[in-house]
């Protein structure tokens, strides 16, 4: 029967072509973004140490892959997020190939939901930043190996159904441990193609082999099989901790990240009910679809094996951060909902006017984050335009954006970003940094307020007349972080006063 529904190459080539096009017409406004935080750390990386290896960390296809467009396009980002883009629908066309190989049906239904699957996983809404973060494209590059894993062990006879499966899973962990779980994964998807006991065993032995190779070369690459920061993320708060973070990142699998406590509650507690409703329905179907059952059944503990290294590190629910995390289970979840969908709703228009309901909701929410990647895009340019355009004066940066509502801006690695672009280290001073929980109370934009002891600038900064210094044209002032204690003096002339507020840089004039 595989055989029958398997598709010649130019229909292969086909499905990639429309992805293709319907990615690049959902993408085009960010391809044009810059780099953003940890991009900088690759960047500085491959283009300024020479180096691909990192120690300490080990996913070395982040540097091996920036080195690639480095190569082709240099420090010009376009190139990069093609890169991540084409990756987005190479996934995308594997979750099609994989939602073939299941045996959810054996008739014309079975390319359909194919279709459907993988059309729903191209504009999932909640794993965009995999797509839109050049850093995140370690995720994607993961899932794609995962799941040419899958496919490989379902259309392979032995050894290769799990020498090919390794070999991608091997490649996909030097991206990310997000398909740490696949053997078993795979173990439950092709349970009925294992074969006699001892081609079983055999299979077993390949897999151990794998995962055991794996560990030596990252134990011998950095020394360590677990980084510092995994091993606490794993085990932080105990299980009741992991409790939460596992109610968390499946309430994000459906939802948007809100703000709102209250709403999140209501509105996970309306998705808990609607999916015990559908599943109580298929299980009073269930000796008319007992073999779809049965592979949806295992399509599931796929899922929930997919979303471990999930819940062990956490998803944010009140803003997109860590999204990428979503990327690999939305995979299942979008072949799962696109087989319940083909149970329920046998009329094929139907389908179409439900499917086309849940892509339109989908671009409505890709799109405002998709915006919010812009704006943190014309945040990181705007900086180092006034960072080159101050005519060798010194900068003083205030409010610098730490995030926009879970979009990286200045997080991590500034001093990479300022070597990078070739700018002087020594001329550029961040009083502070604008976490979000600073500037959610403020309404509207940060201004300036003129006290008594000199101009404030939320949430805390403080200007004033250095008291050591005669107020002349050229006088000395004192910038205090009024959090930390830290000050400098600085005089009026020699420097390039700017603060984030909020929505744009804007320039600071002393009178």
């Amino acid at each position: 029967m595989l055989d029958k529904l398997s598709r010649p190459l130019s229909k292969n080539w086909q499905v990639l072509l429309f992805f293709s096009l319907a990615g690049l017409l959902l993408y085009l406004p960010v391809l044009g973004n810059v780099f953003l935080t940890d991009d900088y750390a690759a960047l500085y990386r491959v283009s300024i140490k020479k180096e691909i290896l990192h120690k300490g960390f080990f996913r070395p296809l982040i540097d091996v892959t920036f080195w690639f467009n480095y190569i082709l396009s240099g420090l010009r980002p376009l190139g990069y997020y093609i890169f991540n883009l084409a990756l987005h629908v190479a996934t995308c066309f594997m979750v099609f190939k994989v939602a073939l190989d299941m045996p959810f049906f054996t008739d014309e239904r079975r390319e359909a939901l194919a279709w459907t699957a993988g059309w729903l996983f191209l504009f999932y809404p909640f794993h965009n930043e995999s797509i839109v973060w050049l850093s995140g494209r370690l995720s994607s590059i993961a899932a794609l190996c995962a799941l040419v894993g899958i496919h490989y062990s379902y259309r392979s006879r032995p050894p290769w159904n799990w020498v090919l499966p390794g070999l991608a899973m091997l490649t996909g962990l030097l991206a990310y441990e997000s398909i740490v779980m696949l053997p078993l994964m795979v173990f439950l998807l092709t349970w009925k193609k294992q074969g006699d006991r001892r081609a079983f065993l055999r299979t077993v032995y390949g897999w151990a082999g794998v995962v055991v190779l794996y560990l030596l070369i990252r134990y011998f690459s950095v020394g360590t099989l677990l980084s510092r920061h995994k091993s606490e993320a794993i085990v932080k708060g105990g299980w009741h901790a992991g409790v939460v973070r596992f109610l968390k990142s499946a309430g994000r699998c459906f939802l948007p990240p809100i703000e709102a406590t209250r709403v999140s509650v209501i509105a996970f507690l309306i998705v808990c009910i609607t999916v015990a409703v559908i599943h109580i329905l298929l299980w009073q179907r269930r000796r008319s679809i007992g073999a779809f059952l049965n592979q949806y059944i295992r399509t599931g503990s796929v899922l929930a094996l997919s979303m471990i290294p999930l819940v062990s590190f956490g998803v944010s629910t009140r803003t997109s951060e860590g999204d990428r995390l979503l990327y690999f289970p939305s995979c299942f979840l979008c072949i799962m909902a696109s087989a319940v969908m083909f149970v329920f709703i046998k009329e094929w228009r139907q389908r179409l006017l439900l499917t086309g309901l849940m892509i339109a909701g989908s671009i409505f929410i890709l799109v405002r984050n998709n915006q919010l990647w812009i704006k943190a895009s014309k945040a990181s340019s705007s900086v180092m335009e006034v960072i080159k355009g101050a005519g060798g004066r010194n900068v003083i940066l205030i409010n610098l954006p730490d995030e926009i509502e879970g979009v990286p801006v200045f997080r991590n690695n500034f001093a990479n970003y300022l070597m990078v672009n070739k700018a002087d280290t020594g001329k550029v001073y961040v009083n502070n940094y604008l976490l979000r929980l600073d500037y959610l109370p403020v309404k509207d934009t940060i201004q300036v307020s003129e006290r008594a002891n000199g101009s404030f600038i939320y949430p805390s900064t403080l200007i004033r007349p250095d008291s050591g210094s005669v107020m002349a044209g050229g006088g000395r002032y004192s910038i205090e972080n009024l959090r930390n204690g830290t000050k400098k003096i600085f005089s009026r002339d020699s420097v390039v006063i700017c603060y984030w507020d909020k929505s744009q840089l804007k320039s600071l004039i002393l009178k």
